[in-house]
């Protein structure tokens, strides 16, 4: 392993000793200095999950979101120097990860958000005018040779949970602003989703080795 990998190797395990080789300028202990270093990187990573994925950390409160967001970062480091797109893997962590398992919606939320922040960072294009479709449609003999292209904002999630409702009521909670319009259409519309978004059968699991986790909380 080369120097570099054995820092980047140690900076995301918090238990790992400090790599060899580490010098300060007066001298003193590099494992102390590393270790605030080591911290920093992943509190910066938890960060901007928070920041992609603010519903779902509404959802399930800042302290169990955190500790997951830490959890997923620290083996999935960054891929791109642009830190906006780091977490396009979360929502995949968050459906197989032990203590969310009695939250069976939150995959989908943070599917959710995903799409949003990459509707976000698409190309600006400007949508054909109803008028300019009339007229295209009034012309039969253009027709057959007539195409549309979708919009590079346009992103679509098919559920089987009734996701739909909960950013809407959460998004202001968590941003302090108002949810994009969009169009989400769950293929199992579940009525059982209560005023928080969580369906009352839903419970936190805390399975072996993570039986210290906090538990999933709803902050509105």
């Amino acid at each position: 392993m080369s120097t570099v990998q054995a820092f980047g190797d140690a900076l995301l395990r918090p238990n790992a000793p400090c790599p060899a080789g580490l010098k300060t300028w007066n001298g003193s202990d590099p494992a102390q200095r590393f270790a605030v270093y080591r911290n920093n990187v992943i509190v910066s990573l938890v960060d901007a999950l928070a920041d992609s994925y603010p519903v779902v950390q509404a959802l399930v409160g800042e302290d169990f979101f955190r500790a997951m967001a830490a959890e997923f970062a620290r083996g999935n480091p960054p891929r791109s120097p642009v830190l906006a797109w780091y977490g396009a893997g979360f929502a995949d962590f968050v459906a197989d990860f032990p203590p969310a398992a009695g939250l069976p919606y939150l995959a989908d939320v943070a599917r959710l958000e995903w799409l949003r922040v990459e509707a976000w960072h698409a190309a600006d294009a400007d949508p054909l005018p109803l008028a300019e479709v009339g007229a295209c449609l009034a012309d039969e003999a253009a027709l057959p040779a007539l195409r549309l292209t979708l919009h590079p904002a346009l992103r679509l999630l098919r559920s089987a949970q009734s996701i739909s409702p909960m950013p809407k009521r959460h998004w202001s909670c968590a941003t302090g602003s108002t949810w994009p319009s969009c169009t989400s259409k769950p293929a199992r519309p579940n009525s059982s989703t209560s005023c928080c978004g969580t369906p009352p059968s839903a419970k936190p699991q805390r399975p072996p080795g993570h039986s210290t986790f906090p538990p999933p909380s709803a902050c509105c």
